[in-house]
C-alpha cells in the first residue's frame, strides 16, 4: 500500500473465431512509477499496443486458457522516448465457486526482443466477483520478477466487457 505502483487503463475489440479462441487488439495508457527499480527517477508514461490469441479449453475437469501477446510499448520518461516490443505467454485457469465468486490463477512469462531476454515473469492468483453480466472486481495478489526485483502486489481489478455480437 506504501509503493503505489500503476495506473493501467485500456481498451480492446476481440473477435471470437469460435467459443473457445478470440483474436484481440488493444490500446493501453499505463503511468508507472519507477522509483523502486530507480531513484530520483520520474513516473514513465506509456503508450501499449498489442495483438493476442486467447484459447480455452479443459484439462479434465479443470477450465485452463492460454494467451499469447505481442506487445509494441513507448515508453516516455521526463529524458527519454524509447520503443520496446516484447512477447507474453500466460498460462491460467479460472474457476466458478458459483454463480457470483470466481478464484483464477496465471503464470506468465514475458520474452523481450532485446539483449534481455527473459527479465520477468509473474504468478497470479485473485478471487473474483461477477457484479452484473459485464462487470467484474478482482482482488488478487501477484509475485512479479523483474529487472532482478522480486515484488509482493496486491491488485485490484475492475472489468467492464460490452458484447456486440447479435445475440441468436
Amino acid at each position: 500500500i506504501t509503493n503505489y505502483n500503476l495506473d493501467l487503463f485500456g481498451a480492446g475489440m476481440s473477435y471470437h473465431i469460435n467459443p473457445k479462441t478470440a483474436l484481440t487488439v488493444n490500446y493501453s495508457y499505463l503511468d508507472i512509477d519507477r522509483s523502486i527499480e530507480f531513484t530520483k527517477m520520474s513516473n514513465t508514461i506509456e503508450h501499449r499496443l498489442y495483438e493476442q490469441v486467447s484459447n480455452k479449453h479443459n484439462l479434465w475437469n479443470l477450465p485452463i486458457n492460454h494467451r499469447l501477446r505481442i506487445e509494441q510499448r513507448f515508453l516516455h520518461t521526463m529524458n527519454d522516448n524509447t520503443i520496446q516490443n516484447r512477447l507474453r505467454y500466460r498460462l491460467g485457469a479460472k474457476i466458478k465457486l458459483n454463480k457470483t465468486l470466481y478464484i483464477t490463477a496465471s503464470n506468465e512469462i514475458f520474452v523481450n526482443f532485446t539483449e534481455d531476454v527473459f527479465r520477468e515473469n509473474r504468478t497470479y492468483a485473485a478471487l473474483g466477483i461477477r457484479l452484473h453480466k459485464t462487470l467484474k472486481l478482482q482482488l488478487g495478489y501477484m509475485k512479479q520478477h523483474i529487472n532482478n526485483l522480486n515484488l509482493d502486489r496486491l491488485q485490484i481489478g475492475i472489468y467492464l466487457n460490452t458484447d456486440l455480437r447479435k445475440t441468436q
